[in-house]
C-alpha cells in the first residue's frame, strides 16, 4: 500500500518513471493475498497515463485472481478510452452494483452512457454523483456538456464555473485564450472537450492527482 501511494505521489510530482519502478517493486515484494491490489492499482496509473491496453492487461490479471474493489470501474473506463462501450458498460453496472458509491465509476458510466446516446441515463449518473458525493468537477463538466446539448447555455455556464480555476486557466492558456471578458458558449465547449481528451483516463476529482495530466498538456 505504501510503495502504490509512494507511487502516485511521485506521478503527482512529475517522476512517472520513478512512480512506474515502485509498481514493479510492489508487485515484486506484496504480501499474501494482495496482488490483484497491486495490479488494481497499477491499472489505474496506466489508465491515467492512457496506455489502455497495458491497463487492461493489468485489471484482467487482477479480475482474474477475484479482485473486486474498484477494479471493474478501471476496466470499464480502459474499456470506454478504447472505443468498445459494450464491455465498458458491462464492467461499469458491476462496479456500480459492487458499490453504489464508487462515484468515479459512475462518472464513466455517465460518458459511456452519453457516448452511446443516451442522455437521460447520464444525466441521471452525474445528478447522482453531484448529490450524494464529495465535489466532482468531472461531474459538473459533464452535466454542463448535456446541458449544451439540450440547449441549457445558463445551466451549462452554471456547471462549468464549478470546475476548478486553475485546471480552466492552464487550458485557456494551451488554446491561447486570454480571459479579458466573459467566455463564449463556443469557447466553453472547446475547452471541455480538451479538458475530457487531455485528461486521459484520469477522472478523479482529489486536486493533487490533476497534475499528473494538467503538466503533461502540449
Amino acid at each position: 500500500w505504501v510503495r502504490c501511494r509512494m507511487a502516485e505521489a511521485l506521478m503527482a510530482g512529475g517522476d512517472t518513471s520513478r512512480g512506474l519502478r515502485e509498481f514493479e517493486e510492489a508487485a515484486r515484494t506484496f504480501g499474501p493475498g494482495l496482488k490483484g491490489e497491486v495490479l488494481t492499482w497499477h491499472g489505474e496509473v496506466l489508465l491515467w497515463l492512457g496506455e489502455y491496453s497495458r491497463a487492461l492487461e493489468k485489471l484482467d490479471e487482477a479480475v482474474a485472481l477475484g479482485a473486486k474493489t474498484f477494479v471493474f470501474g478501471w476496466r470499464g473506463a480502459a474499456h470506454f478510452k478504447r472505443g468498445a462501450f459494450v464491455p465498458a458498460l458491462a464492467d461499469l453496472d458491476r462496479a456500480v452494483a459492487l458499490d453504489p458509491k464508487d462515484f468515479e465509476a459512475r462518472e464513466w458510466r455517465a460518458e459511456t452512457y452519453r457516448a452511446l446516446g443516451r442522455g437521460d441515463e447520464s444525466l441521471r449518473d452525474v445528478e447522482y454523483i453531484i448529490a450524494h458525493g464529495p465535489v466532482n468537477f468531472w461531474a459538473h463538466l459533464t452535466r454542463a456538456v448535456l446541458r449544451d446539448e439540450r440547449g441549457d447555455e445558463a445551466g451549462m455556464a452554471a456547471d462549468f464555473k464549478e470546475a476548478r480555476r486553475s485546471m480552466i486557466t492552464a487550458l485557456m492558456n494551451k488554446l491561447g485564450l486570454r480571459r479579458k471578458y466573459s467566455l463564449t458558449r463556443a469557447q466553453m465547449r472547446s475547452i471541455m472537450a480538451y479538458a475530457f481528451d487531455r485528461a486521459k483516463g484520469v477522472r478523479r476529482w482529489e486536486k493533487y492527482v490533476q497534475p499528473i495530466w494538467l503538466n503533461r498538456l502540449p
